[in-house]
Order: C-alpha cells, then sequence, then structure tokens
C-alpha cells in the first residue's frame, strides 16, 4: 500500500470504537462495513440501532470495494496540520454496491471532480500507521 498524497500522519484516524473493525479490515486491504445482525441493512460506522427494523446488534462483513459517484466536489479549505496539498482536492461520496456510502478522495493527485455516475473502484493507502481507501480509477471526470 502506497503513502497518502493528501492527509498527513496526524489525520490518521484513532484505532476505537467504532472504526476498530474498520481500521483492521483497511490493515488487510479489506473494506469492512457494519450490517444490521437482524436484517442485514447496511448500517454507518458509527450508527448504533437499525433504521429499518430497530434492532441494535451490528455485525461486520467484507463488501467489495466498488460503487457510483453519488456526488464530488473539490475543497478548497486547507489546513496545513492534517492535508499536504495546498491546491483544491476531490472530495467525494461513494454510493458502494454493498449499499453503503462512503466519503473518500483520490488514490493520487486530481485537480478536477468525478462525474457524479461514474463507476469507481477503491484500494487502500497509507496514513500514519492507519489504512483508508481512496477511489483508484479517476480517469473519468466531469
Amino acid at each position: 500500500m502506497t503513502i497518502d498524497w493528501l492527509l498527513r500522519d496526524t489525520a490518521a484516524p484513532s484505532d476505537v470504537a467504532p472504526l476498530s473493525e474498520y481500521l483492521a479490515g483497511s490493515a488487510e486491504g479489506k473494506l469492512m462495513l457494519p450490517f444490521c445482525a437482524a436484517c442485514q441493512h447496511p448500517l454507518d460506522l458509527d450508527q448504533l440501532h437499525c433504521d429499518e427494523c430497530a434492532h441494535q446488534v451490528r455485525v461486520w462483513q467484507i463488501v467489495e470495494p466498488a460503487g457510483r459517484v453519488t456526488v464530488s466536489i473539490m475543497m478548497n479549505r486547507v489546513d496545513a496540520r492534517y492535508v499536504k496539498q495546498e491546491a483544491a482536492y476531490p472530495v467525494i461520496e461513494v454510493s458502494l454496491n454493498s449499499g453503503h456510502r462512503i466519503i473518500v478522495s483520490t488514490s493520487t493527485v486530481s485537480d478536477a471532480p468525478i462525474a457524479s455516475g461514474t463507476e469507481v473502484r477503491l484500494e487502500f493507502v497509507q496514513v500514519g500507521t492507519q489504512y483508508i481507501p481512496r477511489i483508484i480509477n479517476t480517469a473519468v471526470k466531469g
């Protein structure tokens, strides 16, 4: 796995609940996300009960690191404590094939957003001692 081009080591996520399972999967190059144990509805990382059935037990499963761009913007705000990049950089919401939504950027420097609806795949990059997902393919820009 490569070192992230965008974030400094100080921006690495902490290995504490609710991120422990997510980060453990990421360290192995696997996208592990929570689902409702009762109805298998996709849950947010910090979601404690299911919106569909109100069940309060989560199970973590490996999901395909692929989906479609929902929205993509260029972020102009720079905080030098956390962000290496001085120019604008893409922030992208991806609707994963698993039903989850995830906010990511690209695995390489990009000076344009990615068009909504673009199919993308994710890979992992290193930030500090942790690994986070980034979009691999950025050939189609909007």
